[in-house]
């Protein structure tokens, strides 16, 4: 049963972005650079709250812990709940503050850090058991692609059938794919390029190892994503916009416009775009084949929606078969997904 009374606030702190759903249905999404700023954390949080309708209740999950600026998970989880106790306390005095974890439920944030293993990287379970309440008679691949990373998971009947439950081993499983559409290295989706350049010919080159380029410079060039002159958040620190994302996606090659047109940039763009969509198709595959249930839909969320779209025509889920979240949760609600996942399961009871 449905409490709809009840003012709830979902928080999702990942290692690069803040999210937040509030049961009024207001979402909030800002970038965060946890591992250069962890100190920040409550402060940025704190103001998330206080730009939301009051709540009675916080509920958390995390992918953050895994920054590098903590030691091991534990620590991180540890910091996580401590900074979000602060920043709630401050904000929200009389709220009451859960975690999810990977076993399914909320806990209080001393048993978040007496369990921090079941409570890092517990963000895709909450997301999966909602999918799992929305659709339960179906056997459906949920497929989220967000600015860093993706996940794939089983969901049968209702029930999450996932094969990992910790990073590494939903990395084994296919699970977890870290890949994204705006932190992704772009030698890490293309090691070398092959194809027609304007002045040259036909080359194939492979891409320097270094952070020239990023998965938002090649959704940037295609048009996919949406330009954000303001945003910095880039590999080199220049504006988000088409005209730097050509600059950084050309020094991936090592060079610049003097030497190669918009056109052949495009180009390596579009290579580096279907490569990635291919790493995606194959990890579907495999985690489709290994269900135990024939698999007949997907259900696809996050911001790299686009890129999961084209991910089910290739993997060949028919159009009728190819759900998404935002038509059941609003474009905003769909971008915040883990968030607003753990209000919903908190307003069932859960």
């Amino acid at each position: 049963m449905i409490n709809s009374h009840q003012a709830i606030v979902g928080l999702d702190i990942g290692g690069a972005n803040l999210k937040a759903w509030h049961a009024a249905g207001q979402a909030m999404a800002i970038p965060f650079a946890l591992w250069k700023l962890p100190q920040q954390l409550s402060g940025q949080l704190a103001a998330m709250l206080q730009q939301l309708p009051v709540a009675d209740r916080v509920v958390v999950t995390m992918t953050g812990e895994l920054a590098d600026c903590f030691a091991t998970r534990m620590e991180g989880v540890e910091f996580i709940v401590r900074a979000v106790e602060q920043a709630v306390r401050s904000v929200l005095p009389h709220s009451t503050i859960q975690f999810w974890q990977t076993h399914g439920k909320f806990v209080a944030p001393s048993d978040a850090m007496a369990s921090p293993l079941l409570t890092a990287a517990s963000n895709w379970q909450a997301l999966a058991s909602m999918v799992g309440w929305l659709f339960p008679q179906d056997d459906l691949l949920l497929l989220d692609i967000g600015s860093t990373t993706t996940d794939l998971i089983p969901i049968l009947q209702g029930q999450v059938s996932a094969g990992g439950r910790t990073d590494l081993e939903r990395l084994a499983a296919s699970e977890l794919v870290y890949t994204g559409v705006r932190r992704t290295v772009v030698c890490h989706m293309l090691p070398s390029f092959q194809g027609e350049l304007d002045r040259y010919g036909h080359v194939l080159i492979p891409l320097s190892s270094e952070l020239f380029a990023t998965s938002l410079d090649v959704y940037l060039l295609l048009g996919s994503l949406e330009e954000e002159p303001k945003n910095c958040e880039t590999a080199d620190g220049r504006p988000a916009t088409k005209k730097f994302a050509e600059a950084r996606l050309a020094r991936q090659i090592c060079s610049d416009q003097s030497e190669l047109t918009t056109h052949d940039v495009i180009q390596l763009a579009m290579a580096a775009a279907a490569a990635q969509q291919q790493q995606i198709v194959q990890a579907a595959r495999t985690v489709i084949d290994r269900s135990s249930r024939p698999i007949k839909k997907i259900v696809l969320s996050g911001s790299g929606e686009f890129l999961g779209r084209q991910v089910a025509i290739q993997a060949g889920f028919p159009m009728g078969a190819i759900l998404s979240l935002k038509d059941y949760w609003t474009t905003a609600g769909s971008e915040v997904a883990c968030a607003r996942a753990l209000v919903e399961l908190a307003l069932r009871g859960l």
